[in-house]
């Protein structure tokens, strides 16, 4: 019971990281980006092949990934602004590239990292954490760096252009009457929510010890985070971090072990 307890938390803080993106997406820009289901496997692919090639340190592999989606956060956000095509086309044409591109990395659909130092197994953790506390390792682990993920993410939010971005999508005529390009903040937001999503994948890529190219329910478990934290009243980013890991790491088991999602029919 306490293995099936752990690796519920373990799924949920992993997708947390990636929740607090689609909370900016979705609730701050009210932008329906489907790009994340591509960067989400690209931070994966790019940490595997560094981590198996030997030429990527594991804790490296974090703000990298973090960097590459933002990428293709902005490739979104240029699509959208620039080329003034839809908002949710633009996703789909960027998750669709990355399709390519992720396979392109990792030079395979699975590319296995067991055998290589993570963030989760070292000789360094294996020297410095207790032996009572080794089965808790990796949720310690997850909770730090979503927590770190979540105090970044609330310290930028109230900066100046932090502001901004929660004003666009609420007022975009505000921002604009400020001397502010909209398009502009827009894609600031896009880069963040997708950085978040790569930086989820490679979490995920060294909690598994592989890469796999493809994530199902990806979609539906990040979205069902935000609804949960929504539920709860807890506004300010404080319900991600709290019900959204343990429904959101509940649905990603049951999915992954039994192929359904609380709520649906059996």
């Amino acid at each position: 019971m306490t293995t099936i307890i752990l690796g519920i938390f373990e799924e949920g803080l992993v997708y947390a990281i990636m929740a607090l993106g689609v909370y900016i997406t979705y609730r701050i820009l009210d932008f329906p980006d489907l790009s994340v289901d591509g960067t989400f496997p690209l931070g994966a692919a790019f940490t595997a092949t560094g981590i198996a090639g030997g030429f990527i340190h594991p804790a490296a592999a974090l703000p990298l990934s973090f960097l590459l989606g933002a990428m293709a956060g902005c490739v979104t956000g240029l699509i959208h602004v620039k080329l003034k095509v839809r908002d949710l086309l633009s996703g789909i044409i960027v998750m669709t590239a990355l399709y390519s591109i992720n396979l392109r990395v990792a030079g395979k659909s699975n590319l296995p990292i067991f055998s290589k130092d993570t963030i989760f197994s070292n000789p360094w953790l294996e020297r410095t954490i207790p032996q009572a506390l080794r089965p808790y390792t990796v949720t310690i682990i997850l909770l730090v760096i979503v927590l770190i993920c979540k105090l970044l993410l609330d310290a930028y939010l109230k900066t100046r252009s932090g502001y901004l971005l929660r004003a666009v999508g609420d007022n975009d005529v505000l921002v604009t009457s400020l001397a502010k390009d909209k398009g502009m903040v827009k894609i600031i937001g896009l880069a963040i929510a997708n950085g978040f999503a790569a930086l989820a994948g490679s979490v995920y890529c060294q909690q598994k010890g592989q890469c796999h190219h493809r994530h199902p329910a990806v979609q539906t478990v990040r979205l069902r985070q935000v609804h949960h934290g929504c539920y709860h009243r807890l506004h300010h980013l404080q319900g991600l971090c709290i019900p959204g890991p343990a429904s959101g790491g509940l649905d990603a088991y049951l999915w992954k072990h039994y192929c359904f999602l609380p709520g649906d029919s059996l």
